[in-house]
């Protein structure tokens, strides 16, 4: 891959509900900026195991062979922090608020990325998990730049001049 200009990005961070969604929506754009040196990071909320199976594996066997691919496709583009959360996948609006707030504000807290970047408020595609997802991560995000919020999980995310970047929106 050729150099690129990736501007002063000091780092980003991917909110995402799924294994899959990290390559689906945004795998160019990882492999590009981890090519380039930037710190790239990844949660996801899910494992993932309500998805279809495409007759590779059985459905109990599913969450594993997702989770087996997205630290395969983690590998490839050059993200270097990942973190796979167990919420419940298509219940992701279930999760309780409260902790997974504090599960994301101390991921943003120790990655410290410039940008963090989830889907738009409505999903993309009006998927009910990559609702939550916006939801959850737009909270966290806020969260983790002020020091009122969860401050059992380290110092602010740069002083509060994080951006968050909402993928997938219409204009």
């Amino acid at each position: 891959m050729p150099p690129c200009d990736t501007g002063s990005v000091a780092g980003l961070l991917f909110l995402l509900a799924h294994p899959d969604d990290e390559t689906f929506i945004a795998g160019g754009t990882i492999a590009k900026y981890a090519a380039a040196g930037v710190e790239v990071g990844v949660i996801c909320a899910t494992r993932g195991e309500r998805g279809k199976t495409g007759d590779i594996c059985s459905r109990e066997d599913l969450a594993g062979v997702r989770e087996a691919e997205l630290r395969d496709a983690a590998q490839i583009l050059g993200i270097r922090h990942l973190e796979i959360l167990s919420y419940s996948d298509q219940a992701l609006a279930s999760a309780p608020p409260d902790e997974i707030r504090r599960t994301m504000v101390a991921a943003v807290r120790r990655q410290r990325p410039q940008i963090a970047v989830t889907f738009d408020p409505n999903g993309m595609n009006l998927h009910a998990d990559h609702i939550a997802i916006s939801r959850f991560a737009s909270d966290a995000v806020a969260a983790a730049a002020d020091r009122r919020w969860c401050p059992e999980t380290g110092e602010t995310a740069h002083g509060g001049a994080l951006a968050l970047v909402r993928t997938g929106a219409r204009v």
